[in-house]
């Protein structure tokens, strides 16, 4: 399935801006952000909660956002 949407009243905006304003309202909120790190492994606990091991060390996490864009399938299946 192929579709579109157009919607004219919608605005613009741009995608730096956005991401920023994302990752300040996560701080904000206590995300911590981890950029340029490799991820090796991920293993969900009994707990619920992830242990993401990388190349900074291991991070015990309650989330895990996949924000690979269009490779997040791909990024998925490695794991």
């Amino acid at each position: 399935m192929i579709a579109g949407l157009f919607t004219p009243g919608d605005g613009h905006i741009d995608p730096y801006s956005l991401t920023q304003g994302i990752a300040k309202g996560a701080r904000k909120h206590g995300a911590q952000i981890f950029q340029q790190t490799m991820v090796q492994k991920m293993n969900l606990r009994e707990d619920g909660k992830w242990e993401v091991t990388t190349n900074l060390g291991s991070i015990l996490a309650k989330r895990v956002v996949n924000a690979c864009g269009e490779f997040s399938r791909d990024f998925s299946s490695y794991l």
